[in-house]
This record gives C-alpha cells, structure tokens and sequence, in this order.
C-alpha cells in the first residue's frame, strides 16, 4: 500500500541521523549469553574480559516507554580480538590454545560440542566483523512488535541489544512514535500487517514542528518514569511470589508475568502450574489482601499513563494526519 509522505515532516532516519542499527543476536549459540553467576566468575577468574561482557536485553525485556531489568550477559568479543589479545595470528587448534594459556576460564567456558560450533575459516568465538557493539553510553531507542502495535521504548544505558535500534534516547521522540496517530499510520502503511519491516520504521514521518517540543518531551519523560515505577512494582510482587512459593532453582513461567491482574482464585491456578505450589487456606485473606493492594498500586499508574497518553495524541494529531483508506 503506497501513501503519501505527510507534508511538513522528515524520515525518521534523517530525524536521528542515522538508519536503523542491526542488534547484536547470537542466534541459537547460548554459550554466548551469560546468566550473572557465569559472568562474575569469568570476570573473577579473567578480570580482562570485564570490558567484553555487556548487559543483553532481549525481545522480551521491551515494553512500550520502558524495558524490564535484564538478568542476561552477552560476551562480545569484537572480530580481531584474538589477534590482539593473545598475541597470535593463528587459527584452529593454534588459537584454541593461545585462549586456553592467556583466559582459561573463558577456554573452559567456550568448550562447547564440535557440532555446535559455527563453520566459519574465522576464530568462531569473535562477533562478526560488521558487527556493531554500541558504546555504553550510547543512546539508544528500539522497539518491540505487539500484535497490530510496536512498542518504542529508550535502552538502558550500557545495555547491548539483540533487536534493531536507532542511536537516539529523546524522550519526545519516544512519544511521538508510541503515540495513537503513529500506531495508525504504521497500520494503515503496513496494511495491517503484524510485522513491521526494519525499512517501515526509517522511514516513518515524523512533524519537524514536534522535534524537540518541550510540552511533548515533558509528558514522556513523565510517562517513562511512571513506566519505570509500574515495571519495579510488577518486578517486586513477582519476587514476592517467587520467594514465598516457588521451589529452590525453578524458574517463574508465562503463567505468572501477569500476576496483577489476577484475583486470588486465579492467582492459584498460576503458581499451580509455575510450581506446583499453592497457597494455604489459612492465608487466603491475607494474600487477597496482598493482591488488592497490588493492583490498585498497578492501576492509579495505569490511569496516569493514560492520562499522558491522551494529551500526548492531541499534541501529535495535530501535526500527524491519518493517513486515510
């Protein structure tokens, strides 16, 4: 579906300078990505390797104007590192060894099934060499994919990011793209498609009138911050459930992410199935209790998230006309 480029507004590569960014995925390699215990004790054992191991958000970290606190590591050894590194110019079984004398823990960490190993002439551990690996102060805006949405939101600084992102953290920015008139005209330009193309988001109209606008930054800055605080209070009644019922070393499933929207009797039937667990009778009303003054703490965030929203839109409508058809 072809539409007319909106008069008065820029590509949002040229708004940024810059076209999008590919992220940094391993792929289905997991030896890559790290949980905290695995990344402090190589830091411990090979304190160099501090500097090439990064905070990794993933897809499912991202929610619209804020990101959920990654728990993951990923180990980004930047092509040529081994060369410079290990003082050598070797590869195969040469440069395995030069490894293993200069970072043993990360040798012994890296020893992997020959089958899973990448067939490559080059030293497979590296990054590729067009990879890019942001600094970590860079700023960063990137987006999530929700049914007919795409949820925008800023990186966590020193974080790297597996998904695609534009070198960008303004917050005016962020509300013109989570915005209802931007939502419906990458719906109208996508025809409804669900996923939408890395080549769409360069090139979504963005009002020059609205760059920089002071009463726009102002009501996302607001919203991200609101955001920030709905996401700690999900993170912390998450943690509460965890502590209280789940099993030493099972892990939380889909069942309970939406713990805040559950009443008690729903509620159960979610740690049934994340662990085989279930509240005492006895405490039933103690846990009721628990949750209604959860949700409501949930819900007064929700309304003011809104209420931004709403003036957000009024302020981008104006300048963003839906495209029609």
């Amino acid at each position: 579906m072809t539409i007319a480029f909106p008069v008065g507004c820029q590509p949002l590569h040229a708004v940024v300078g810059s076209h999008t960014i590919a992220g940094a995925n391993p792929g289905p390699r997991s030896v890559f990505v790290l949980e905290k215990a695995q990344r402090d004790r190589l830091v411990l054992l090979d304190t160099q390797l501090a500097p090439f191991i990064r905070r990794y958000s993933s897809v499912d970290d991202i929610q619209r104007y804020g990101m959920v606190p990654s728990r993951k590591f990923l180990l980004c050894l930047p092509a040529g590192w081994t060369i410079q590194h290990c003082q050598t110019n070797a590869k195969g079984n040469d440069a395995w060894q030069s490894i293993a004398e200069h970072y043993p823990a990360l040798s012994r960490h890296l020893a992997i099934p020959i089958a899973e190993r990448p067939f490559t002439p080059n030293h497979w551990w590296e990054l590729p060499s067009d990879a890019i690996i942001p600094h970590p102060q860079q700023p960063m805006c990137t987006w999530q994919a929700v049914r007919t949405q795409v949820h925008f939101t800023v990186v966590t600084p020193g974080h790297v990011n597996a998904n695609p992102w534009l070198p960008s953290d303004a917050a005016w920015l962020i509300g013109i793209l989570n915005s209802t008139p931007m939502q419906r005209w990458m719906q109208r330009a996508s025809a409804r498609n669900a996923l939408v193309a890395t080549n769409m988001i360069n090139e979504l109209p963005i009002p020059i009138t609205l760059c920089e606008n002071s009463e726009l930054d102002r009501l996302a800055r607001a919203t991200m911050t609101t955001v920030a605080q709905r996401i700690t209070l999900n993170q912390q009644g998450l943690a509460t459930l965890v502590r209280n019922f789940a099993p030493l070393g099972v892990p939380v499933s889909s069942a309970l992410r939406t713990w805040y929207d559950m009443d008690l009797a729903g509620l159960r039937v979610a740690l049934r199935k994340s662990f085989k667990n279930d509240i005492p009778e006895r405490l039933h009303d103690e846990w009721r209790h628990w949750l209604t003054v959860q949700r409501e703490e949930h819900d007064a965030l929700g309304l003011q998230i809104n209420s931004n929203d709403h003036l957000i839109n009024r302020i981008v409508a104006e300048y963003l006309p839906v495209p029609k058809g």
